[in-house]
């Protein structure tokens, strides 16, 4: 893509600017912001390096590219870490720099820079990007520093320190000198002092004299002088001043060659915010009465009403005597209990008009309704689209995604968004998608959004920090609820790292100890293409994103794995999942989640010697948490091993063979009703009903402040159906349980042909439920307090969603209190085991207190 690098003179900037040009894109100018006094070299700012900056101007004759200048007129105002347009800020001389660069060069698409860890710059630049339609490139973000440095100078990167302010740096020794020559101590000061080799923590600043983007010159440095701001004996703070400097041509360049340097003007700004492009969700077909009220779209952060909400919670079981007729979605919901951290909202719209049509418009047109539905039952409550935490998004025809990802955008904000994994399912006719939100409430207690990173000031440590316990310290007054600490990672960054979000939502979301990571396909991180190979192959990217993304999020993808769903499109053989299983199994209980000597670029291999320079440097913002999932008993490994259910499906997002959609846990924070992982105990379940053999797999823990914890692993054997009521010792101590997730399966007749009479199917679902609630200590009006009921079902089984609702209407002794239950058909469902049994129906409940 056509793109503007943002130059500050360092060796940061300049060599992601030499990665975008390794991955293709073309960089048409260089944009750099320096202070309006020209003879200051140093800024207190918190987004921009200035030093140096008398040397930058020289950068358009030695690339021959044009050189964007704007002279920075605000300050650090706006300090949060989530960044909204504010009057005044630095980062708004960023904005008019880049808006100004559209004018002049039409179709520009992407904006690079140097971040590696620092999130206040990274969303800043993401924010901006955002509001002008572009892209951010930023390959350099979340590398491990000490193979980076050293990628840099064997890139050809000849760049000098201008700035020193940390412990063994000295001013008359260091300044000047090349990060060749100073890497050895650099790496020395990391062991001994922590202190960060390519500066994120503000150790030093370097000056780039040449490159291999340099094509025309390079610069040498004849004279400057040093300036001491802190002359300190231990970690003095130093500036190298430029000034006298020249030019060598390279080969085939004789002459000093011209520069081109445009200045933007102090009085442009940018626009506040990229207007919505047309759409065909906003251009009804007028010749006939639309068969429902046409909502509109609000804006991206808007979590205003847009059509009156639901009277009462819609029930499948109310239409079981015939074909739903109503034209409005169905919008379900499960009670709100003050102590919920998980709830569930479910809307599948019923398009009937439309239920002959198989075009994106029809698609584009029902997911509007959906969410717009969903958008109004959040308000009615009191919540908006920051209390979900996850989003599962199900089509009736995957290559209707674009338009569907297009209304979806329009609709969910730009800014701290749900995580998301979308997918292909044979949805009932008429139905060409299905939305289901899983919840954290904010409550009037706290009012603001935590978001990754959501500390005060710049941050170089890219894990998020849990404020909660110097934030919230207070009980909640009477009627009041503390609120659920919730937190998300959205980086929209095209990087090495992992892959950007194709859409807004976010790679992961944390809230209450447990970590949802968004759908993970495999796709290749700088270049977003789909990774090359079979299943085996895209399985191992899917869980090297995984491996990165909960990393960042706070959690550990091997270590704390709790459940997960493996998706397979339908043209993987079931033959193959039993070696697929075991490749994620062996990932599981391998390595660290990171391998620190390990750059992010394919070229690179590091070999033994470098292995040997690095032990010891470990950076902070890639360092997973000790998570202990369990407490295993002497001799064994775990205690607890993640539970993992493999589904075939029609089709994934962007023709991927494999999608990875894991749970974790994180390492406990000392918040209040946060997880604690160590606690966590599973208990099996074998039932023989007269519905067939169900097998129930249940994971229990308690708050990590009670004083008892649930005992040890155990198998519990029921004989027949009559005895799945709640346990003794699981009963009784509903209110202490933190966490309670039930897997159920009923596996497929051996031989025979499972029957799909209506009546058996009723009794099979209901035998599962009570096995699920029997084994986690559920009955009764208690189901009404559990956050979420799926249940998967091969597909030719027809609509399950009243059936189960009946089943459920049973246990709970009333038809009104029904909790929500969303059905998914796929293709094939396959037990987690050694012979991985062909499964005919599958429930997951959960339920967090």
């Amino acid at each position: 893509m056509k793109t503007i690098a943002l130059v500050s003179g360092g060796k940061d900037s300049c060599y992601n600017m030499m990665l975008c040009q390794h991955y293709g894109h073309d960089i048409v100018a260089l944009g750099n912001l320096l202070p309006v006094d020209v003879a200051t070299d140093e800024l207190d700012s918190w987004m921009f390096q200035t030093v140096g900056h008398q040397l930058v101007e020289a950068y358009a004759a030695c690339t021959g590219l044009p050189l964007l200048r704007r002279c920075i007129s605000g300050a650090s105002r706006n300090t949060d870490m989530a960044y909204v347009q504010t009057a005044g800020d630095e980062v708004e001389d960023l904005a008019a720099l880049l808006a100004f660069a559209q004018q002049r060069f039409p179709g520009l698409e992407g904006v690079a820079s140097g971040a590696i860890a620092s999130d206040y710059q990274r969303l800043r630049v993401e924010s901006v990007c955002a509001r002008l339609g572009l892209t951010s490139l930023a390959f350099l973000w979340r590398q491990p520093q000490a193979p980076l440095l050293r990628r840099m100078i064997d890139g050809g990167v000849e760049a000098i320190l201008v700035k020193i302010a940390a412990i063994g740096l000295d001013p008359g020794k260091h300044l000047g000198r090349t990060l060749a020559q100073m890497e050895p101590l650099l790496h020395r000061l990391a062991r001994q002092y922590g202190s960060n080799v390519c500066g994120e923590g503000g150790e030093y600043e370097t000056l780039t004299l040449d490159c291999p983007l340099f094509a025309r010159a390079r610069i040498v440095l004849e004279a400057w002088q040093v300036f001491a701001h802190s002359p300190s004996a231990i970690a003095p703070v130093a500036v190298l001043h430029p000034t006298a400097f020249r030019l060598v041509p390279k080969a085939n360049f004789d002459a000093a060659p011209a520069a081109e340097v445009i200045t933007v003007p102090h009085d442009f700004v940018a626009p506040a915010a990229l207007p919505l492009s047309s759409s065909i969700v906003e251009q009804p077909d007028k010749s006939k009465p639309p068969a429902h009220p046409q909502p509109t779209v609000s804006g991206p952060t808007s979590p205003t009403q847009t059509s009156p909400p639901p009277q009462q919670p819609f029930s499948y079981y109310e239409q079981a005597a015939g074909p739903h007729e109503e034209s409005q979605p169905a919008l379900q919901a499960t009670s709100w209990p003050q102590r919920k951290v998980l709830s569930t909202l479910h809307s599948s719209p019923l398009v009937h008009e439309l239920a002959r049509c198989t075009s994106a418009e029809t698609t584009a047109q029902a997911l509007l309704l959906a969410l717009t539905t969903l958008q109004s039952g959040l308000a009615a409550r009191g919540l908006d689209w920051h209390d979900v935490v996850f989003v599962h998004l199900h089509l009736a025809d995957l290559s209707h995604f674009a338009a569907a990802n297009d209304v979806y955008g329009r609709v969910l904000p730009r800014v701290d968004p749900p995580a998301r994994a979308c997918l292909q399912l044979t949805l009932p006719p008429g139905h060409p998608v299905a939305v289901m939100l899983l919840l954290s409430p904010r409550q009037p207690l706290v009012a603001e959004r935590h978001s990754l990173g959501s500390n005060q000031g710049p941050s170089q440590d890219g894990a998020a920090e849990d404020s909660w316990a110097a934030q919230h310290r207070q009980a909640p007054g009477d009627g009041e609820v503390q609120r659920v600490l919730r937190r998300v990672l959205h980086v929209q960054s095209i990087s090495e790292w992992a892959p950007t979000c194709i859409g807004p939502y976010s790679q992961g979301a944390a809230v209450g100890g447990l970590v949802h990571l968004a759908g993970t396909i495999p796709l290749h991180p700088p270049t977003m293409d789909l990774v090359a190979g079979g299943a085996a192959e895209q399985l191992i990217r899917c869980m090297a994103t995984c491996d990165a993304v909960a990393t960042a999020l706070g959690a550990h993808f091997r270590r704390g794995l709790l459940w997960g769903t493996v998706l397979l499109d339908a043209s993987v053989g079931a033959d193959e999942v039993p070696a697929l299983e075991q490749l994620l199994l062996d990932h599981l209980r391998g390595q660290e989640a990171f391998d620190q000597d390990s750059s992010g670029s394919d070229d690179y291999e590091g070999g033994e010697e470098e292995h040997e320079r690095w032990e010891g440097l470990h950076d902070s913002y890639l360092q997973a948490p000790q998570v202990q999932v369990g407490c295993p008993p002497p001799g064994a490994p775990s205690a607890v091993t993640p539970h993992l259910t493999w589904l075939r499906v029609p089709a994934l997002p962007r023709g991927s063979l494999v999608e990875i959609v894991p749970v974790l846990a994180t390492a406990p924070s000392g918040a209040p009703r946060q997880l604690d992982p160590s606690r966590l105990r599973l208990v099996h379940a074998t039932v023989t009903s007269a519905a067939g053999a169900i097998d129930c797999d249940v994971l229990l823990t308690a708050h990590d402040n009670d004083s008892e914890a649930i005992g040890p692993v155990s198998r519990h054997e029921a004989p027949d159906a009559g005895s799945m009521g709640p346990r003794d010792d699981v009963a009784g101590r509903m209110q202490e349980l933190d966490l309670r997730s039930a897997h159920a399966y009923l596996c497929s007749s051996k031989g025979s042909k499972d029957s799909t009479d209506k009546a058996t199917l009723q009794r099979q679902l209901g035998d599962m439920f009570k096995c699920c609630g029997g084994t986690m200590g559920v009955s009764g009006s208690q189901w009404m307090g559990v956050s979420s009921i799926v249940v998967t079902h091969r597909e030719g089984l027809g609509n399950l969603q009243w059936l189960a609702a009946a089943a459920l209407a049973e246990l709970t002794g009333s038809v009104q209190e029904v909790p929500v239950v969303v059905c998914m058909p796929v293709v094939q469902i396959l037990m987690p085991s050694a012979e991985l049994r062909e499964v005919l129906l599958h429930v997951h409940v959960l339920a967090v207190c």
